[in-house]
């Protein structure tokens, strides 16, 4: 907490381990795929875009930013949602 008692630094910290746990799902699910196969990656890979489209929609509703970013925002968030859909199918695909 900062010594306003405001908790900005607080919620700059859990953040950026939000960010920090995202980049490591997206970085991690190769990995899987080669230690445990394709369902573990295809899992972890799911649940980070999901993640960060939540993150971008997030971002889009409390960020000061111009329209031209918030439409950026959630177009990004769409597109993560899209691919977490695409990843969600071949995890079904490949358990059947």
């Amino acid at each position: 907490m900062t010594a306003d008692g405001s908790g900005v630094r607080v919620a700059e910290t859990r953040e950026r381990r939000r960010r920090i746990v995202l980049a490591a799902a997206m970085v991690a699910s190769p990995f899987l795929a080669l230690l445990y196969g394709w369902e573990a990656a295809l899992l972890t890979l799911g649940a980070g875009l999901l993640a960060t489209a939540f993150l971008a929609f997030d971002a889009s509703r409390h960020a000061s930013l111009d329209l031209t970013a918030k439409r950026l925002l959630l177009v990004a968030g769409a597109v993560n949602i899209g691919l977490a859909i695409v990843a969600g199918l071949l995890l079904l695909e490949r358990l059947r």
